[in-house]
């Protein structure tokens, strides 16, 4: 039986479905359900003392939101505390669950910061579900802390993490606007008022990952598309992503785009049935957001199981990829099934969309 706060986030991310933003699948009040490795009822904070505890079971959240197990959720304090926590001495450094196992690796203290960096950005191209790392400075005095190291994004050469400090802003946030940031661990880290990214990772001490148990092989390969889009001979800039060889759009950034056209269509949302609705012919009402490209969010890419309906019939010959929290439909099978070609230029290596 769900919690009333479990019901509040699952009527919240509805709502927001109902908004547009469409994530990957909303929370049922009255069964697991996935979500987007980013969604925010991934994210936990952590009870007192805690910190290394609730990043790993964060870790372990996302690895199985990956291997695409409905039992995520099942990742709490209360199920896994008597198997991974000493008392008095703090959390195992191997650790299993729901078929996955995790392993804690001490950092080389002589490492500088470029050579950390560029450790962290390895081992987050090959883990997605994240790393659980840990500051653990010398001294009683010292504050130890640990938060999930979710994704590298290399346009803005930033790391993003989820902080289970209660102070701490919910969700993804910049490393550098998580606790290991604050005043407390100045001094800790660089003897200045502000911890940069690089002096965090430069000063930490260990790392748990995800040694075996996610599925790795059989994922999809994904990765920012290079290609440029033109709608009826208009260049476009909008997000896309190239899996496994084809082009995925945002659906909505494609209605928008299309909008006014003979190949118009409107997009709905059944929160209830978890149902994109899909109805050819209808304009298109904008939410907000349409055409916003943002980070590279490839690592989050999971399968989306949303059923797809196009003029009331269901479509479960096309590909919708999670990326983000945003769908992405393959171009050329939603070309075909709404009524719009793609060709492609390869002189300027970009799709070409003609509406009808």
């Amino acid at each position: 039986m769900k919690t009333s706060r479990t019901r509040l986030i699952a009527a919240a991310l509805c709502l927001a479905l109902a908004a547009g933003l469409l994530p990957a699948l909303c929370l049922r009040a009255d069964a697991s359900a996935l979500v987007a490795p980013d969604d925010s009822a991934v994210f936990l904070k952590q009870s007192p003392n805690t910190c290394t505890l609730y990043s790993v079971l964060m870790m372990f959240r996302r690895g199985a939101i990956l291997n695409g197990n409905e039992n995520w959720d099942s990742f709490t304090e209360a199920n896994y505390r008597s198997a991974w926590w000493i008392e008095g001495v703090g959390i195992r450094a191997s650790l299993s669950g729901e078929g996955m196992r995790a392993e804690k690796e001490t950092l080389d203290a002589a490492d500088g910061p470029e050579a950390r960096k560029r450790l962290f950005i390895e081992l987050l191209a090959s883990h997605p579900e994240g790393l659980a790392i840990w500051f653990a400075p010398t001294g009683s005095a010292a504050p130890w802390h640990a938060v999930l190291l979710t994704d590298y994004d290399a346009a803005a050469d930033t790391f993003y993490c989820a902080d289970p400090a209660l102070g701490a802003p919910e969700g993804r946030i910049a490393l550098d606007q998580s606790s290991l940031a604050w005043r407390e661990f100045v001094g800790m880290i660089t003897g200045t008022a502000d911890n940069t990214q690089e002096d965090i990772l430069a000063h930490l001490t260990a790392y748990w990952y995800i040694a075996e148990g996610v599925a790795r092989e059989s994922r999809a390969q994904v990765q920012r598309s290079p290609q440029g889009l033109s709608v009826d001979g208009v260049p476009r800039d909008v997000e896309k992503y190239n899996i496994d060889g084809s082009n995925y759009f945002k659906l909505r950034d494609l209605a928008f785009l299309l909008n006014g056209s003979g190949s118009a269509f409107s997009v709905g949302w059944d929160s209830v049935s978890e149902t994109v609705r899909i109805t050819t012919g209808v304009p298109y009402e904008p939410v907000g957001g349409e055409l916003t490209v943002g980070a590279d969010r490839s690592g989050t890419a999971v399968l989306s199981r949303q059923t797809v309906l196009v003029d009331g019939v269901v479509r479960g010959d096309l590909t919708v990829y999670n990326i983000g929290g945003n769908n992405f439909f393959r171009l050329r099978e939603l070309a075909a099934a709404l009524g719009f070609d793609v060709d492609y230029d390869a002189e300027t290596d970009t799709a070409v969309v003609t509406s009808r």
